[in-house]
C-alpha cells in the first residue's frame, strides 16, 4: 500500500480489480497492458500480480522467480508492553515468522507438505 501511494503522489494511475490479460509490445518494447475493459497504452508495466507474477510475466515472455505458496498466518488480540519496534523474529526450521501487529503479533506459519516437517 505505500508503494501504492507514493505511485499516486507521482502520478500514477492505478486501476484495481480490473483484469490484465496481457502486455501489448512492438519491437520488444512495452506499449501498453490489455484488459478486461480494453487495452492500456503506457511505456512502462509493473508487475503487481502478487502470487499470480510468474503467470503474468509469461504473457510479456519474462522469466519471474517466483513461486506461489500457500500459508496461514493468525493474529493474536493485543499484548501489554509489546514493543511497536519489534523485529521479526523468523524460525527457519519451521519456515516461519512472527513479528508485531497492531499491538499483537502475527503468526505465519506456511502449509507445507508432510516431508518438509520435522517429526
Amino acid at each position: 500500500m505505500a508503494l501504492a501511494k507514493g505511485a499516486r503522489m507521482r502520478g500514477v494511475r492505478i486501476l484495481e480489480g480490473v483484469a490484465s490479460t496481457g502486455v501489448l509490445q512492438e519491437r520488444g518494447r512495452v506499449t501498453g497492458v490489455r484488459t478486461a475493459i480494453g487495452d492500456i497504452k503506457t511505456d512502462i508495466v509493473v508487475n503487481c500480480a502478487g502470487m499470480w507474477a510468474r503467470q503474468f510475466g509469461e504473457l510479456a515472455g519474462v522469466t519471474v522467480a517466483n513461486q506461489a505458496a500457500e500459508h496461514y498466518y493468525l493474529i493474536t488480540e493485543p499484548i501489554r508492553d509489546l514493543p511497536p519496534n519489534m523485529p521479526v523474529l523468523e524460525d527457519p526450521a519451521a519456515y516461519g515468522y512472527y513479528r508485531e501487529e497492531g499491538g499483537g503479533l502475527m503468526i505465519n506459519i506456511p502449509n507445507l507438505p508432510d516431508h518438509y516437517h520435522s517429526a
